[in-house]
């Protein structure tokens, strides 16, 4: 709905990943909603925050590498999909 809605005002959608208080085990989650966005449609897909958050403790992921990691990863499988780009 947000791609169809975006596309009938003529903007672009754009949607966040969670890439902060990301419980230990569940970093694949990361990486399945940055590709169900691709799949519904979505090219500004962006994740929050930068690292993993290791930096804020109140909303640090508990492995924020792992975090980093398989979000960089997700970022990598979508950029070469239909000829799209990273930006």
């Amino acid at each position: 709905m947000t791609v169809e809605l975006a596309e009938h005002y003529g903007k672009e959608p754009q949607i966040w990943v969670q890439a902060c208080k990301v419980k230990s085990g569940q970093e694949e989650w990361v990486r399945k909603s940055v590709e169900r966005a691709w799949e519904l449609g979505m090219r500004d897909i962006i994740g929050w925050s930068f690292l993993g958050t290791p930096y804020i403790t109140w909303v640090r992921s508990d492995r924020p590498e792992r975090v980093w990691e398989v979000l960089v990863a997700a970022f990598r499988a979508i950029r070469s999909k239909e000829g799209h780009f990273l930006r």
